[in-house]
């Protein structure tokens, strides 16, 4: 079969022939492997046609979303650096966790092909994926190798041997053929034969109670190791029949994107997984962790591990009282901060889900990281990601009040040593995060008596500058608004976790010495892009955002600046034409491709800043509190 390809170092493949059975004559490209003309097994990714278009991959912020079949490419192809960078930090990882008695699951192929594949293979049977988060064809709408095609198992054998031949086996492999994708049919022949192709070769409302059995059907029970992706949530066990016989992995995802809010559902891990296992004819093995972003909330995942080592559920007091004392040591454990953390458990912690009655889809998002918007419903909602708050914002400042006397006490207790102490400690660290949450409440308080205040002036006329009307009120409110992105900005920035410098500077070290600024700039756009627009045009836009230092500064106050400005403007009788929409996708296009650089280390005065804040800001925030339940 003759191939029109181009290598990216310019060696022409067009006339060569190759075949998948190991003849010498190999080249194909698929799910980021590369099979080289001599024998030697690559990893490569971004094969380019003879007219110079990438044709099939994704830059590293997104080549999961490449890998799981929803994105085709977005920029790209990666540099030859970065994929050895990979496979070498691979190998690594395989060889310590194998050390360490640990089980890895590789990779194994689900079904999504380059679109070339389709004239290349022209007697075999392909369909096409639908598009995915708005994203157009030439991003998404992947070519899905049918499974009654014998190319399927072809490739999918040919994939798994290449791939042991590099990283070895431990005889797991992990395989998504339709994530957030519906298949082509819904067919119970056609899934049991998807199950079965899928064996062969290693969207929720879809998933009807009869097609799961289809699907499964096609694999030996002791064959397959399902992931029961979000069981603090929405768990499927109980509804698949324990997944027909199959074993499962109880597992806590609480994060989608990695927002940084406080949240989760501390009884519910705590007692949940205790409760899968013993029912009757439960198949659950084990427990995981599938978050799509960790570094937040470090109390939920922590637990969740601990059911390893223990028995049955623990008293979530007690065990809470041990989790604080080992986190922050013997002289940080002081009743108030017990006491504070009792207040957690009863509010961001108690987040339940919708069985339970008390919805739960991922961590809460600040409204200063949504899009900016003067309607109300479009900021502060409920459902996934949401900003609104399921618990009292009044009793977190309790929490806060109480961590802050705890640290002041810690200063004179401890003195002169406490400094050394409390900076970098894991204290400080949630300290800093609680004193985030409730200045991000405090922001959202504010933005509601805007909008209510425009909602009840709708269709009156301009007020005068300086009077104490609406104008006038609006003109104060932007400007304590704007004020707590500063603070919170300057706050954040005494802690390298909280702030966009290493995030960035992180991405542009992948970069290879020779490659030069092109390379660079290149690892800066995926770390930009991921954190904000995600995608060309914002498809998913602040899906991946983050509450951190020089993100608020740089990033998010412009954006509601522009907007603040906008109403006051409005309603000072400027009356401004137009909207402001096209002004902020206009900065945030911008934004993607700029290179300024931001600090990596903190500025080791984080208490300090902390009791700055709670000087200047507890009282507002239980004055506004009870406006945010």
């Amino acid at each position: 079969m003759d191939v029109g390809w181009k290598a990216r170092d310019g060696r022409r493949m067009e006339g060569e022939r190759w075949t998948l059975d190991g003849r010498r004559e190999r080249d194909v490209r698929m799910e980021g492997e590369r099979w080289t003309l001599d024998g030697r097994r690559e990893m490569d990714v971004g094969w380019e046609a003879r007219d110079g278009r990438a044709v099939h991959g994704a830059w590293p912020a997104f080549l999961a979303w490449h890998r799981m079949g929803n994105l085709k490419k977005f920029g790209g192809p990666l540099p030859r650096s970065y994929l050895e960078h990979s496979l070498s930090l691979t190998k690594r990882i395989l060889r310590r966790a194998r050390e360490l008695g640990m089980t890895p699951v590789l990779p194994g192929f689900s079904g999504h092909v380059p679109d070339e594949f389709v004239t290349l293979f022209k007697n075999e049977t392909f369909s096409r994926l639908p598009h995915w988060s708005g994203f157009p064809r030439e991003f998404t709408a992947l070519s899905f190798v049918e499974p009654s095609s014998a190319l399927y198992v072809r490739l999918g054998a040919r994939f798994v041997e290449i791939q042991r031949e590099i990283f070895g086996t431990d005889h797991f492999y992990a395989v998504d053929q339709f994530n957030e994708n519906d298949p082509p049919s819904g067919s119970d022949d056609y899934l049991a034969q998807c199950g079965r192709a899928q064996f062969q070769a290693l969207k929720q409302r879809f998933w009807a109670p009869d097609r799961v059995k289809a699907y499964l059907g096609g694999v030996p029970d002791d064959r397959m190791l399902v992931l029961d992706l979000i069981s603090e949530a929405t768990p499927a066990y109980t509804s698949t029949e324990f997944y027909h016989g199959k074993p499962f992995i109880w597992n806590v995802l609480h994060n989608f994107g990695g927002q940084i809010g406080l949240r989760g559902n501390l009884k519910t891990v705590m007692e949940r997984p205790w409760a899968a296992k013993g029912l009757p004819g439960s198949t659950m093995a084990g427990i995981g962790l599938t978050m799509e972003a960790i570094n937040q909330n470090p109390v939920m995942y922590e637990l969740a591990l601990d059911h390893i080592w223990s028995s049955g559920p623990r008293d979530m007091t007690d065990w809470l009282r041990t989790w604080v004392a080992a986190r922050y040591g013997s002289s940080m454990a002081t009743e108030e901060v017990h006491a504070a953390w009792q207040v957690l458990l009863r509010t961001c912690y108690d987040v339940l889900d919708k069985a339970q009655g008390n919805g739960f889809w991922g961590v809460t998002k600040s409204v200063i990281e949504k899009r900016p918007s003067l309607i109300q419903e479009q900021v502060v909602m409920s459902g996934f990601q949401e900003t609104k708050l399921k618990y009292d914002a009044c009793e977190l400042i309790t929490a806060w009040s109480s961590l802050i006397a705890a640290a002041r006490d810690a200063e004179t207790r401890l003195q002169p040593l406490a400094a050394l102490a409390l900076a970098g400690s894991a204290f400080l660290l949630d300290l800093l995060d609680v004193s985030r949450q409730v200045l991000s409440n405090l922001a959202m308080a504010l933005f509601l008596e805007m909008t209510q205040r425009i909602a009840s002036s709708a269709g009156q006329s301009g007020d005068k500058p300086g009077m104490n009307t609406t104008g006038g009120m609006l003109r104060s409110l932007r400007l304590e608004f704007l004020n707590i992105c500063d603070d919170l900005d300057t706050m954040l920035g005494t802690e390298p976790h909280f702030m966009l410098g290493p995030w960035v500077e992180g991405a542009k070290r992948l970069a290879d010495a020779n490659m030069g600024a092109q390379e660079r700039a290149l690892y800066e756009f995926n770390a930009r892009n991921l954190v904000t627009r995600w995608g060309p045009n914002g498809q998913i836009s602040d899906y991946s955002s983050r509450l951190w230092s020089g993100l608020i500064s740089d990033y998010y106050k412009p954006r509601w600046q522009l907007v603040l400005d906008f109403m006051v403007d409005h309603y000072t009788g400027s009356r401004l034409k137009g909207t402001y929409e096209q002004a902020v996708g206009a900065f945030e296009s911008a934004w993607q491709r700029q290179t300024k650089e931001f600090p990596t280390e903190g500025s080791s005065d984080g208490l300090a800043k902390v009791l700055h804040v709670h000087g200047k800001y507890a009282a507002r925030a239980r004055e506004t509190c009870a406006h945010i339940r």
